[in-house]
């Protein structure tokens, strides 16, 4: 006799039939540790390294607007820009909301750049979507960003295992 857990899931087995994915992110105090460390870190070497003054100050402030930006887009959601709701629908094409409202149709498959398009750990999840236009999207996805995690868990098996 099969259990009735089988029965459920291995009509979808057969055939291959997948679920669509749906992921509303939200702010990441992880993440945002996680920049503001990695940041910080750089600018710590900055000070050992034996450098004119004003080429510091340069080298600096660039860090520092990179961490803003990092941590505004990626850790707080707070640019318009920010993808807010990721969709992996069945047939496989990825939706991308933004927070400024607009719907951006993205694609995971590495075409012309020799760049990884995904990387995948239980900690973290790096999408980088090619949006047609001339730089990629990329989306970085932490467990702590998202409500559903059984969601955030297929979507971690999905990429992975195809």
């Amino acid at each position: 006799m099969k259990s009735k857990r089988n029965e459920r899931s291995s009509p979808l087995k057969r055939k291959g039939v997948s679920q669509p994915i749906r992921l509303a992110l939200h702010r990441s105090p992880y993440l945002a540790s996680l920049l503001f460390i990695a940041h910080g870190g750089a600018l710590g070497c900055l000070v050992a390294v034996e450098l004119r003054l004003s080429v510091k100050l340069i080298v600096g402030i660039a860090i520092m607007s990179g961490m803003s930006f990092s941590i505004c887009e990626h850790a707080l959601r707070c640019s318009r820009s920010c993808v807010v709701t990721l969709l992996w629908s069945a047939e496989g094409v990825w939706q991308l909301w933004t927070r400024g409202g607009s719907v951006i149709t993205g694609n995971l498959e590495p075409g012309w750049s020799l760049w990884s398009t995904v990387y995948v750990h239980p900690n973290l999840v790096v999408l980088n979507f090619d949006t047609g236009r001339r730089f990629r999207k990329p989306v970085v996805l932490t467990p702590d960003m998202v409500d559903d995690a059984d969601a955030f868990r297929r979507l971690r098996i999905r990429l992975r295992f195809g």
